[in-house]
């Protein structure tokens, strides 16, 4: 995969949902709806950023795909792999 193909995919990772998930529990639940998608945005976002980096690097520089097929067996590979395919072309 190129890098900016890549790139793509983690940028639509971190940021794909927001503007869809925003206003809808705005609608839903008001303020306080707010707080919690700021609050855990940042700090839910920021240890599954940081754990999957470190779970990546630990294991050589592996993809998500590879990394659930070490560790979660060759059927959840072949899931990853074929909703990555489905999302990214």
């Amino acid at each position: 995969m190129n890098k900016q193909k890549n790139a793509l995919i983690q940028l639509l990772n971190i940021a794909g949902t927001g503007p869809i998930f925003g206003p809808i529990m705005g609608a839903l639940y008001g303020p306080v709806a707010f707080l919690w998608i700021v609050l855990g945005s940042i700090f839910a976002g920021a240890v599954h950023d940081y754990l999957t980096g470190m779970i990546s690097i630990r294991n050589r520089g592996a993809h998500i795909p590879e990394l659930a097929g070490k560790f979660f067996g060759k059927i959840s590979r072949l899931l990853v792999n074929s909703l990555r395919y489905c999302f990214c072309y």
